[in-house]
This record gives C-alpha cells, structure tokens and sequence, in this order.
C-alpha cells in the first residue's frame, strides 16, 4: 500500500509542478510584453518632450513675422491714405485704405473686437 500512496504523491508532485511551471512561464510572457509596452512608452514621451522643445522657437519666430506683417500693413495703409489725400486724380479714385480694403473683401479684421 505505501506503494500506491508514493506513486500519488509522485504524480501530484509532477503534476503541480507542471502547472507551476506553466505559470512561471505565462508570468515571463506578460512580462516580456509589460516591458515592451513600456519601452515603446518611454520612446513616446522622449519624441513628444522633443517635439515640444521646438515649439518655443516656432512661436517665438511667429511672433516676429506678426510683428514685420503689422508693420507692412500699418506701412500699406498709410500710402494708401496719402494717396487718397494728396495722390494723382487718376489714383485716388482706385485707391482705398489698406485696412478698409481688408475688411470689404472679407479678409477679416485686424482688430477682433471688430468682426461680427
């Protein structure tokens, strides 16, 4: 009898044991792909922190190509209006201010405070 208890012993034993091992071996698979979802996470964030390092100088150089077109338009409209005052007849009907000029042809506003 002790034979049959130690062969039931010996396979539960060999039986856990395989299914200790089929665990041990899931557990390495999700951590396999736990690792490579964060490397792949890690890589995200490293283009993203690089992306937004460039934006500053995009809306630093924004800031002045606004400022060099405000001044072009103030320029424009200012010849536009010296035109109208003290141009050639044949200009100044032809001519009106830069900024009324915008507006009628629906360009929008310079200023949003005044669009509708």
């Amino acid at each position: 009898m002790p034979s049959i208890v130690n062969y039931f012993i010996e396979r539960s034993s060999y039986v856990l044991q395989g299914e200790l091992e089929n665990k041990i071996e899931t557990a390495d698979a999700l951590a396999v792909k736990l690792l490579q979802r964060f490397n792949y996470s890690v890589t995200s964030m490293r283009s993203a922190s690089h992306n937004l390092a460039e934006v500053h100088p995009l809306q630093v150089e924004v800031g002045e190509l606004k400022g060099r077109l405000t001044e072009v338009i103030s320029n424009c409209d200012a010849l536009c209006k010296r035109i109208t005052a003290e141009g050639p007849e044949s200009l100044r009907t032809s001519v009106e201010p830069f900024t009324t000029g915008i507006l009628g042809t629906g360009g929008g506003s310079p200023d949003p405070k005044e669009q509708p």
